[in-house]
């Protein structure tokens, strides 16, 4: 069986234009970016001494994350998706390398961000890729990270009954016990898109309706972000 760290490593163009198509996809990126940009001055006023991009891509979130941080590290096992990021990131210092398997020569991070990667990774490497990460961090930091294939969605649970198949399997429950064993404390959670919940929503009309802004901070309520098909983890590093 393909692992996701070998599908990952073709990929570039096309990726970034599956999220651009203006759908439920792009629905997200855009809620992403808002977070990241609201959260990040929150955590760190002075900006972020040094942080790092887990598994980058194309640079989406790096280019969003360098311009909060004064030293900016990505790194990812993809050569091409990697060549975009260097592109658009012009503040970052990129790795081409598996750091499950060998550390980074640089200093502890106080943040890492991880986006799109552990809704598609399988158990094995998550693991490896958290405990990863946190050798990588100072005590203290934080990591950043999404859940965008989440089981316990409406839209997957309502998608299982007519009989649809996805093996996607990274609960909210199963996430939480993996960050506390790879030494990681939930700080908080934000749910997005409680509202998609059939696959005939996912159109560029409807996602990008005064409506879907209107209700989507719904999202927010206590514990509903269990039941959204994205999710978007901060948790501290201890």
């Amino acid at each position: 069986m393909t692992s996701y760290r070998d599908s990952h490593v073709g990929k570039s163009a096309d990726y970034d234009q599956d999220l651009l198509e203006g759908g439920f996809d792009s629905f997200m990126v855009m809620r992403e970016e808002k977070f990241l940009k609201e959260t990040i001055p929150q955590l760190f006023p002075n900006a972020v001494p040094h942080y790092l991009d887990f598994a980058c891509g194309t640079g989406r979130i790096t280019s969003v994350v360098e311009n909060f941080s004064q030293h900016s590290y990505a790194v990812d096992v993809s050569e091409s998706m990697q060549a975009r990021a260097r592109k658009r990131c012009k503040r970052t210092v990129f790795f081409l390398e598996d750091i499950t398997k060998a550390r980074l020569g640089i200093e502890p991070v106080q943040l890492a961000t991880a986006f799109r990667f552990f809704g598609n990774a399988e158990n094995e490497l998550r693991l490896a890729a958290l405990g990863a990460i946190r050798r990588q961090m100072a005590s203290g930091g934080y990591l950043i990270i999404n859940n965008h294939r989440n089981p316990s969605s409406i839209n997957f649970r309502l998608s299982a009954l007519r009989g649809a198949a996805d093996p996607a399997d990274l609960g909210p429950a199963k996430l939480e016990i993996m960050l506390r064993n790879a030494g990681f404390s939930i700080v908080k959670v934000f749910g997005l898109g409680w509202w998609f919940i059939h696959h005939r929503l996912n159109n560029k009309t409807i996602c990008q309706s005064a409506l879907v802004s209107l209700i989507d901070p719904i999202s927010r309520l206590p514990n509903l972000y269990k039941y959204c098909p994205d999710y978007i983890v901060v948790a501290k590093a201890i």
